[in-house]
């Protein structure tokens, strides 16, 4: 059994069978002369810097006119359930260093109806982020939204 890990940075791994571990790579096995059902766990603990970003709630509330017009408006609750912020956070030094804040979420893509239009994205305290819209097809819009978003923060 090959497990690829996310990082070349294990700090402990189960060693059930005398694994073998290279890079990112653990490997498990060969095993002999197991009875059948038989199951036992194994325990890998390593860094994963990588983003997590989970939806915790979404709802669209779509508004109708007398005149035609349509609004479509959606509030997503977003969370990051990476790697946890240690220590103070400074806007300062995350945006003047493209390469910090390595577990942090800068941006996230979504699509959007080509006709839609007055795109704005706002957090819970109601500062308005960034928005980018780009046409890709005649039916479709990319909206990259900024944002910065840490573990532990919502």
């Amino acid at each position: 059994m090959r497990v690829k890990l996310a990082s070349r940075n294990v700090e402990s791994y189960t060693k059930l069978g005398n694994p073998t571990r290279s890079e990112d790579l653990l490997d498990y096995g060969p095993f002999r002369d197991v009875p059948a059902y038989s199951q036992d766990t194994f325990k890998v603990h390593y860094e994963n810097n990588s983003p997590f970003l989970t939806i915790t709630s979404m709802t669209r509330v779509i508004e109708v006119s007398h005149w035609g017009n349509i609004a479509v408006e959606e509030n997503v609750d977003l969370k990051h359930t990476g790697a946890v912020l240690k220590g103070p956070f400074s806007r300062y030094d995350y945006q003047r260093q493209p390469d910090s804040g390595i577990s942090s979420i800068r941006s996230f893509k979504t699509i959007l109806p080509a006709a839609a239009q007055d795109v704005y994205s706002r957090d819970e305290i109601g500062n308005v982020s960034t928005s980018h819209l780009l046409v890709e097809e005649e039916s479709l819009k990319n909206a990259l939204i900024a944002l910065a978003c840490l573990s532990q923060w919502v």
